[in-house]
């Protein structure tokens, strides 16, 4: 089983996709990351590179940990940078790479490769460190200036476990408390090092949420969020 959530396109015209997979045999190229299914049961995350005419694939890895782990958006930096952005169930650090920003387990990765996918340049996990994802993803940005904004919504509707409670919020937020059921805003440095900005956003008198897929931003990092 394969599932694409993402698609982005560099300036060459190349495409990339991202999403998650449960298959042995899901193609990689040499050189990849990581050519082999890391999960005996969940999904894994991967992000393909694939040539503008769609002739051939050009780079593709698989990404993630031992335990569940898809890629729900891809983005392309000003420098081709390719920067993933999922949920994980990845216990302690074992996401965490050359960054100084994290939240052991935390269940929300965000991780940076080379444009070939050969290199993974920087990996963090944010989230409140319960040990399962927070929130739903619904939107994911790199900015004129590299910083990444993400936004997603946690909620029990369905008796779902997602939820915002205990998710860091900064000082200059526009909301600082949550009743579990809002959405959620983060954004981090370049060298995701350190928080920018992070708040909630909802009320009580529903359980905020919204289809995947269906909130945006722009690279003056202004959020669109349908609700």
């Amino acid at each position: 089983e394969d599932a694409i959530y993402s698609l982005a396109i560099d300036s060459n015209n190349d495409i990339f996709v991202a999403g998650g997979t449960t298959s042995l045999d899901f193609p990689t190229t040499p050189f990849a990351y990581n050519s082999n299914y890391l999960d005996s049961l969940d999904a894994d995350a991967f992000v393909s590179k694939i040539q503008s005419d769609g002739s051939q694939l050009l780079n593709s890895t698989y990404f993630g940990s031992t335990n569940y782990d898809q890629a729900y958006f891809v983005e392309i930096s000003n420098n081709l940078d390719v920067y993933l952005f999922g949920q994980t169930k990845a216990q302690g650090n074992s996401l965490i790479f050359n960054t100084n920003y994290f939240q052991v387990n935390g269940n929300q990765f965000i991780s940076i490769f080379s444009p070939d996918l050969s290199v993974l340049k920087k990996s963090t996990v944010v989230g409140s460190g319960k040990g399962s994802p927070d929130i739903s993803p619904t939107a994911f940005l790199v900015d004129v200036c590299n910083r990444v904004y993400f936004s997603g919504w946690g909620s029990n509707i369905g008796g779902g476990t997602l939820s915002t409670l205990n998710l860091p919020v900064t000082a200059n937020c526009f909301q600082s408390t949550t009743d579990g059921n809002d959405f959620y805003l983060m954004v981090i440095n370049e060298s995701l090092d350190s928080v920018v900005y992070a708040t909630y956003f909802g009320g009580s008198q529903s359980a905020e949420h919204v289809d995947g897929g269906t909130s945006r931003f722009d690279k003056k990092g202004i959020i669109y969020q349908s609700v």
